[in-house]
């Protein structure tokens, strides 16, 4: 295998401000991690919190214990079998990891696996060998068993060879270049299936459901965001519970009047689940007094 191979380099630029092939000045998080089903980075994609050991962080040498959203230079990050991560650049783009991709950041090294791409203004894909010079496009990279192919959606790429061996290749939209393990380069026609991947697959993961807890029939039980309504989904479960009991619903004591309602509506010592021990203990609120409310407690949902 060549060793230009090995590792291909995507760094971006900020107006020409990088030093070493380094982002000088952009703000990098991992934005979204997902599972994906097919293991393919087709999706269906159920996006998931850090902590669910689908995605790995590893900083100078070692891995952390927990995924992290903001990533500095020189960070590794690897996605497994069934999972794909989104890596923003602010006000650069964006960079999404298909299954069993590992990338370091400083801008992006490529190990192996693929990425898709969209970027604004300058971006660079570069190896020991070959630069692909971007201009705000769409692309994807990929790099498995000794080979790297660059597929263009949108904008223009312009792909060289730092020595010799064969000549630069302007790439536009629809195109795409195969490089052998062995060095020897080809360009053709991207597949349908390659273009459709870069133009879709970025909404269809942010457009994903989440991971999380659902309250059902008054019980707290593991679902997706898009299996219950979004005032009765959590990421946690004690989230999902407090939602479950706030939306509870019975009788409610308000100035001396039973009225049905949910636990959420009236005061907790004004609240009963049974009518009769409503009308039993329903007292008017002193002269003086003021009943406030209990709203449910609200559920955040990214």
């Amino acid at each position: 295998m060549k060793p230009w191979i090995e590792h291909l380099y995507i760094a971006t630029f900020v107006l020409a401000a990088v030093v070493g092939g380094l982002v000088g000045c952009a703000d990098i998080s991992l934005s979204t991690v997902a599972r994906d089903a097919s293991g393919s980075g087709q999706g269906p994609y159920v996006r998931v919190e850090l902590d669910q050991g689908l995605v790995t962080v590893s900083r100078q040498g070692r891995t952390l214990p927990q995924a992290t959203s903001r990533l500095q230079v020189g960070d590794e990050v690897e996605t497994g079998p069934d999972s794909v991560a989104l890596i923003l650049f602010r006000d650069l783009g964006e960079v999404m990891l298909l299954p069993n991709t590992r990338v370091r950041i400083g801008s992006i090294e490529v190990f192996f696996g693929e990425v898709l791409a969209r970027v604004k203004g300058l971006f660079t894909a570069s190896s020991q060998n070959v630069v692909a010079a971007v201009q705000g496009t769409s692309f994807s990279l990929t790099s498995k068993n000794g080979a790297v192919r660059v597929v263009v959606a949108e904008g223009v790429v312009q792909v060289s060879p730092r020595g010799a061996g064969w000549s630069a290749q302007r790439l536009g939209a629809g195109q795409a270049i195969t490089v052998s393990g062995g060095g020897d380069a080809r360009v053709g026609s991207a597949s349908g299936f390659e273009m459709a991947r870069l133009r879709t697959r970025f909404d269809v993961l942010r457009q994903a459901p989440r991971q999380g807890f659902c309250c059902v029939g008054g019980s707290v039980q593991p679902g997706q965001s898009d299996q219950c309504p979004s005032s009765m989904f959590g990421r946690t479960a004690d989230d999902t519970q407090r939602a479950c009991r706030a939306a509870e619903t019975g009788y409610c004591c308000k100035a001396g009047k039973v009225t049905s309602g949910t636990a959420g509506d009236c005061r907790a010592d004004q609240f009963f689940r049974d009518l009769q021990l409503a009308n039993q203990n329903c007292k008017a609120v002193p002269d003086g007094a003021r009943e406030v409310p209990q709203r449910p407690m609200p559920v955040k949902v990214n």
